[in-house]
């Protein structure tokens, strides 16, 4: 029990030292990421409560923290991405708390080692969004009411109904985590014959609701717009073809779990439900439904098409309970799977690892980006007096924010009227990178191209300016 509980601080702090590699690295910002930046940079504090620029949406709080951190210490990557990564970082540790309190020290330590190596959490610890700050605020939520519930019932749902209205303005999904918790709540409150009990429970859900309301009402209306429902379309209910909802929901089921565990999380479905089957046996029914209910209300949410559902980044609020019940359900798996092979531990270890050596094979070999920062770099370092810049993504406007020339015109129907233009263009993929160019260098002069990964950058300089002189 012991050597378990070291393995799981071990791993924690395996976790955190991750995130800071990751971090420090520094990588380039990406094309969302920049459009949340431009808006901490470009907008007021009060125009964060409102609708926000490049059809972005983000909860007004985080986003004044972000602009504070700007005002602090400044508005490069490094400095709007540590609220995230300090987030990230604390995510781990009460992670580890959390699991202490409501597994077995074995399925605790094996709990620690998939949540620290994730690699989508890993992704997010390094990056100015939203989604590291929703893992954490669902750990500590859930950190939260396991302590109601063992300790002084009455205490910690005040101390809930106090921090909710600051954390649904934190974090857009935290009301589906207080939704779970205020289900989750209801079986011991039924029990319960203190008053103060029932009024500490009452004072929570107005808290929430009114939060929420006033959320959903005022930034999260004037943030909605077509783009954004067009973006996440796909991740929603399609009524106009009902028979297909059964498959739908099936399939967006496996891709949530799988974002969280990739890439073997739809085969880890089945361990989760193991550990849900126990963990309702043994007499930790309030855990299940607080660690599964936020799931189903947003599998509701996306059958009114009101929240996505399935393999997407804004679903990693509810890591950590999907990852305390695959832990909860490592023993009883293995046991079935001992029933029927003599490989049963293999099989587990071999599962359990995949996860985890994709989240450090992602520390030795980063994440394929393109190279937006170093081709912004190499133009603000060749660019001349009178030369002009063409892009056509948010990251180079916000690699170009401090640069002192002239306009910066996106790439669209017409280029600058200037005789000399840089271009910088990026895509996932050289062949595309490189049509892009023929097409803009189309009647102009290629001065200088020079290649990055997944992006170019090149001086055009105009044949026949467009008076004909």
């Amino acid at each position: 029990m012991r050597s378990a509980m070291r393995w799981m601080w071990i791993f924690a702090g395996f976790g955190v030292v991750l995130r800071c590699v990751h971090f420090l690295r520094e990588p380039a910002v990406w094309h969302d990421e920049a459009a949340l930046m431009l808006n901490v940079i470009g907008q007021s504090f009060g125009e964060m409560f409102g609708s926000l620029l490049h059809f972005e949406a983000a909860p007004p709080l985080f986003l004044v923290v972000e602009r504070s951190f700007m005002y602090l210490i400044g508005d490069g990557p490094s400095s709007l991405r540590l609220f995230p990564f300090l987030c990230s970082c604390l995510s781990v540790v009460f992670f580890a708390l959390l699991a202490r309190k409501v597994l077995k020290p074995r399925a605790a330590m094996w709990a620690v080692l998939l949540f620290a190596c994730s690699d989508r959490l890993l992704w997010h610890c390094c990056e100015a969004k939203p989604y590291a700050v929703d893992t954490f605020v669902g750990v500590l939520i859930g950190w939260m009411f396991v302590s109601a519930w063992q300790g002084s019932f009455a205490r910690w749902t005040f101390a809930l109904a106090i921090v909710a209205p600051i954390m649904l303005w934190m974090v857009f999904p935290a009301c589906f985590l207080f939704g779970g918790v205020l289900v989750a709540m209801l079986p011991k409150l039924r029990q319960s014959r203190r008053p103060i009990d029932w009024i500490a429970y009452v004072m929570l859900a107005i808290t929430v609701g009114v939060g929420f309301l006033t959320l959903y009402f005022g930034p999260i209306r004037a943030q909605r717009c077509g783009p954004m429902d067009g973006c996440w379309g796909g991740l929603m209910a399609d009524w106009s073809r009902p028979w297909h909802m059964p498959l739908w929901s099936l399939a967006s089921t496996l891709e949530v779990v799988r974002y969280i565990l990739q890439p073997v999380g739809q085969l880890l479905v089945g361990v989760l439900a193991f550990g849900a089957v126990a963990m309702w046996r043994s007499g930790q029914r309030d855990l299940v439904l607080v660690f599964l209910t936020p799931i189903l209300l947003v599998f509701f949410a996306a059958c009114i098409r009101a929240y996505p559902y399935g393999c997407s980044r804004i679903i990693v609020f509810n890591a950590s309970g999907i990852v305390l019940l695959i832990a909860a359900g490592i023993e009883p798996t293995r046991q079935w799977l001992a029933n029927r092979t003599r490989y049963a531990n293999v099989l587990m270890i071999i599962l359990l690892m995949i996860p985890v050596a994709q989240g450090i094979g992602r520390t030795i070999q980063p994440w394929d980006r393109e190279e937006t920062d170093i081709a912004s770099e190499y133009v603000v370092e060749h660019i001349r007096p009178g030369e002009q810049i063409a892009f056509r993504s948010w990251e180079y406007e916000y690699y170009f924010r401090q640069l002192p020339v002239a306009p910066f015109y996106c790439i669209g129907d017409r280029m600058p009227d200037g005789p000399r233009v840089w271009v910088v263009v990026s895509s996932s993929r050289r062949e595309t990178c490189d049509a892009l160019i023929d097409e803009i260098a189309s009647g102009w002069k290629v001065l200088h191209r020079r290649d990055f990964r997944a992006s170019t950058a090149v001086l055009l300089e105009r044949s026949r300016l467009p008076n004909g002189s």
